[in-house]
C-alpha cells in the first residue's frame, strides 16, 4: 500500500521539532501489518511549502530491456 504525506505543521519550519521524517514523500506500507518497507522524502524539512502528495501512479515499464514495475508522481 502506498501513502503520500502532505506538508508538515506548523508551517512555519523554525517553529516545529527537527523530526519531520516522513512528511512530503511516499510511504509503502504493508498491509498486514503497517510496517513501513521504504519511503522517500521529496523536500526534507519542507520550509518552502512544497507538495508533494499528488496522485501515486503505479506502471509496468521497459527500464533498460528489462520490465519494471514502478511508481510514478506527476512533478509541476
Amino acid at each position: 500500500m502506498y501513502w503520500a504525506p502532505a506538508i508538515p505543521a506548523p508551517w512555519a519550519s523554525q517553529r516545529r521539532p527537527a523530526t519531520t521524517s516522513y512528511t512530503s514523500s511516499v510511504l509503502a506500507l504493508r498491509p498486514r501489518t503497517g510496517e513501513i518497507a521504504w519511503h522517500y522524502q521529496f523536500t526534507p524539512n519542507d520550509a518552502y511549502d512544497y507538495d508533494a502528495c499528488w496522485e501515486l501512479i503505479l506502471a509496468e515499464l521497459n527500464v533498460q530491456g528489462r520490465s519494471r514495475r514502478v511508481l510514478m508522481q506527476l512533478q509541476p
